[in-house]
């Protein structure tokens, strides 16, 4: 099937080789990206083909991505005030990238700014540096959040007296408890500056009720900025208009969870708040005029964007977005739902698992991130065995959400504080953690069944495989006896 061209000025009709998204879990999809095909070593010496489950750290690129990249490279050369013909071409393909990306998440091109950085984090610190809070403002968020919608508001709330509040979670199953929320909304409405919450979580997939509450937070003339970094590769998004009561007035998403490499992130929201004052970055391509007296900022985004621009990143994701427009967002919502609930359905016949986040084999309210521990055995050395033994690729820890996850497996207090000790005094500790399966769109049942299958031979014989691992006491991950690779032969960066 072949999709329309490319609305880059330099892309004539590379064929996107995207699928009908609504093949995600039969396996049609699997030739829409780089590298899934691999054969990858094993440690009783055989090969598999690799499995990649841990799509919610980072995806793989889509061929139609790569394909776009590749043509846009004879093009490459400075953005923004070059006269060459390449320079030319390069700065209208990043102008057209910023439309878009306005137009993937709904956003309203006349009251809002597309900014680009090098990812969602980035993008959330620039909202706390440039939002103009005072002393007696109020920012609520929640303990769903990865560390980088957690992080910058604590140093705000350290550098400036912000006071920032937490809605907290319902323990049994990670989702947001609304209520708790609602009533600190209501209590700090005439502080009430900001609310900024996950779209999706990075653990659980838990989706939060963003229309509700930004309707409460709308109501009481507070900003609402939503992380969408899990959210944006997987579900529809749209901003909404200016005036409705259940807009989202600041987003800020990565192209490397939504199958675009390059480094490169989005932050969108209202044009009017960047005007004024001065970006946290400073230098080269942000500014009019610089005298030895003053300084007179270039507008908006440019004033935010300092220094010379990723093209090629902006390329990528700007290529990742309009492929997935063309595929529609709502037939990969489908597909993903139906090999989410699919998977539920499947862990729930693994022996000793528990499974985080909300419960039954339903795919509604969560997206297809499955976290889970194996009685008895450590996070660490399940999702070690899964990789070396079985060629799946998952992740183990925290996921960057320490609040969340320790919240959920019940770690008290008193074993928090006593590993806070142990790093002051330079000993690496860990704390707790989980295992992490992550679905992307061109993921199968078939992939699903490997895992579960693996799964259920490590819970039925764990010594037999935990005999062949040694632990890293350092790190506390684990390792099979004997050589590993030579990930060089693989890929090196020297000839």
């Amino acid at each position: 099937m072949n999709y329309p061209a490319g609305r880059f000025s330099f892309y004539r009709g590379v064929n996107t080789n995207m699928k009908d998204s609504t093949s995600c879990s039969d396996g049609d999809n699997r030739q829409s990206v780089v590298g899934e095909n691999l054969q990858l070593p094993l440690v009783n010496g055989g090969k598999k083909n690799y499995v990649n489950l841990d799509n919610a750290a980072t995806t793989p690129p889509l061929q139609a991505v790569n394909e776009k990249v590749s043509e846009f490279l004879k093009y490459y050369s400075s953005v923004g005030r070059g006269t060459g013909f390449k320079s030319r071409v390069s700065t209208t393909a990043v102008d057209e990238a910023r439309d878009i990306l306005a137009d993937f998440v709904g956003s309203d091109r006349g009251y809002h700014t597309v900014i680009f950085t090098k990812h969602a984090t980035e993008g959330i610190n620039k909202v706390s540096k440039r939002i103009p809070f005072s002393e007696d403002d109020v920012i609520i968020s929640t303990w769903l959040e990865h560390h980088a919608n957690i992080l910058p508001w604590r140093r705000l709330e350290k550098d400036s007296g912000v006071k920032v509040i937490h809605a907290v979670t319902n323990p049994e199953d990670g989702t947001l408890d609304v209520d708790d929320l609602y009533e600190k909304i209501d209590r700090y409405r005439d502080n009430l500056k900001l609310m900024t919450i996950t779209g999706g979580s990075n653990v659980t997939g838990y989706l939060p009720p963003l229309k509700e509450i930004s309707r409460a937070v709308h109501r009481v003339g507070a900003y609402f900025m939503v992380d969408a970094a899990q959210l944006a590769p997987h579900k529809p998004i749209d901003m909404g208009s200016p005036g409705s009561p259940d807009r989202i007035d600041f987003l800020a998403f990565s192209g490397h969870k939504m199958y675009a490499p390059y480094g490169v992130g989005v932050l969108i929201g209202p044009e009017h708040v960047f005007e004024d004052g001065e970006p946290e970055q400073q230098g080269g391509g942000a500014v009019d005029l610089v005298s030895q007296d003053f300084t007179l900022w270039r507008p908006p985004p440019a004033k935010e964007e300092t220094g010379t621009p990723n093209a090629v990143g902006i390329v990528a994701i700007a290529s990742a977005a309009d492929n997935l427009t063309a595929v529609d967002m709502g037939n990969v919502e489908d597909a993903e739902e139906k090999l989410t609930t699919y998977t539920l359905e499947r862990l729930t016949e693994i022996d000793g698992l528990t499974l985080f986040g909300p419960g039954g084999p339903s795919a509604e309210d969560r997206l297809g991130i499955f976290t889970f521990n194996l009685k008895g055995m450590s996070h660490h050395l399940v999702s070690a065995i899964l990789s070396y033994d079985y060629g799946i690729a998952t992740r183990s820890g925290c996921f960057c959400a320490h609040p969340y996850l320790l919240d959920m497996m019940r770690v008290p207090s008193d074993r928090i504080n006593e590993v806070k000790k142990q790093v002051y005094s330079g000993v690496k500790a860990n704390i707790a953690g989980a295992v992490r399966a992550s679905l992307g769109l061109y993921n199968t049942r078939e992939d699903v069944d490997k895992l579960v299958q693996a799964l259920h031979e490590i819970g039925a014989d764990p010594d037999k495989f935990s005999a062949r691992y040694r632990k890293d006491e350092r790190t506390g991950e684990y390792f099979p006896d004997g050589d590993l690779p030579d990930y060089r032969k693989y890929f090196s960066v020297r000839e």
